[in-house]
């Protein structure tokens, strides 16, 4: 399953983009981690010399239940925060899975 981001964002408009509820911007430091079973979102930012936080969130939520105090956690602490978005393959997720995926990759990861 090719991620939206290369399939869906180039073709939406300006204005399309900016009404998205879940934006592939939404923060900082965003990268494509390739793996076996396809990509996945990964956002890290903060100095690289604060202590590291690693947001791990549940398959039924979003990075976004996290915006709040990661931004708090780097702005008012100094961390520097890692968060990714879940391998559960739904339409508001900027990952690819190859067509012969085994399954949800988040079981992989921990």
């Amino acid at each position: 399953m090719p991620s939206p981001l290369n399939t869906v964002l180039p073709y939406m408009s300006t204005d399309e983009v900016d009404r998205l509820e879940y934006k592939p911007d939404a923060f900082p430091g965003s990268r494509d981690v390739a793996t076996p079973y396809g990509s996945i979102r990964v956002y890290e930012w903060g100095p690289e010399t604060g202590r590291k936080v690693l947001f791990v969130h549940g398959i039924s939520t979003s990075s976004m239940t996290l915006f709040k105090i990661a931004h708090a956690l780097v702005e008012e602490q100094g961390c520097r925060v890692m968060l990714f978005v879940s391998s559960y393959p739904l339409p508001v997720n900027f990952k690819s899975y190859p067509d012969n995926s085994p399954g949800p990759l988040w079981p992989r990861l921990l």
